[in-house]
């Protein structure tokens, strides 16, 4: 039971770059604990900061920082920061999951056994992203715990920032996934899907506001494309907003999801039709 997806998981385990991303956040987390003093309680129940031994009480004005407002601003910046670091080189790590697999010799032994291509797809998958889930949640809820503790706030929504960072990587790696099938070669699906997230969608997130285009066959195509693209931009607007206001739509995300699901459904056929 479940043969493959434990093989999966010691395999991206052995990793370096997990590990790696591990120790990173680890260290990250101790310079928090330990490098930012806060004091909540002040002047107005505001809020005293000493970074590294640098105070950063007030702004120019000499008014102190409202507790909540740099809580938010920090628990951003560091899901931000998760967001595109886990993106990025969880994606390297794991760019290999599906193509070294399909070489000739491993996948053989694998059908030889009794399993389903679609169960064997789906443990292969699963175990990729268990070890990058474990990544992304062990920073943001540890990181969580000790701003929550040293500010004296609880900002649950936090929590929901990491779930969607979590979410966003799956649906890259489902991508990932459908290119490696298609392809069967571990830099050139790695290319494209850097190529697609952090150049072509934002790209065209930009042009759609252009006034120029409105009206043409061109402005048609470029939504199209964009409506089948994993929304990069907007992902990151949304973590902001959920982070540090109560308004915000979860639907960048949503049609993401949506396209992951398709692209996971596709590679699943194309892998039932393979010939080895």
């Amino acid at each position: 039971m479940l043969g493959v997806y434990r093989l999966t998981l010691k395999e991206t385990i052995t990793k370096k770059i997990f590990l790696t991303f591990f120790v990173l956040s680890t260290i990250f987390i101790i310079l928090i604990i330990f490098a930012l003093n806060v004091k909540v309680g002040g002047v107005d129940s505001k809020i005293l900061l000493d970074f590294f031994g640098q105070n950063i009480n007030g702004d120019r004005e000499g008014n102190l920082f409202d507790p909540k407002e740099i809580l938010g601003y920090v628990q951003t910046g560091i899901a931000i920061a998760v967001f595109f670091i886990s993106i990025f080189f969880s994606l390297f790590a794991t760019a290999g999951i599906f193509p070294n697999f399909l070489k000739k010799g491993s996948v053989d032994l694998i059908l030889s056994k009794p399993i389903s291509r679609e169960k064997i797809f789906l443990e292969r998958f699963f175990g990729a992203i268990t070890i990058v889930g474990i990544n992304i949640f062990y920073t943001v809820i540890l990181s969580w715990i000790v701003l929550s503790i040293k500010f004296e706030i609880w900002n649950y929504k936090f929590l929901f920032a990491g779930l969607i960072i979590f979410m966003f990587f799956c649906t890259l790696f489902s991508l990932l996934s459908l290119v490696s099938m298609l392809t069967r070669s571990t830099v050139i699906s790695l290319l494209i899907v850097y190529f697609v997230i952090f150049i072509l969608s934002p790209i065209l997130a930009g042009v759609q506001r252009f006034t120029i285009i409105e009206g043409t066959i061109y402005q048609s195509v470029v939504k199209i494309v964009y409506l089948v693209l994993p929304k990069i931009s907007e992902t990151v607007v949304l973590i902001k907003d959920v982070v540090m206001s109560d308004n915000y739509s979860i639907a960048p995300i949503l049609s993401s999801f949506i396209i992951g699901i398709i692209a996971v459904l596709a590679s699943i056929g194309i892998f039932k039709r393979m010939d080895f």
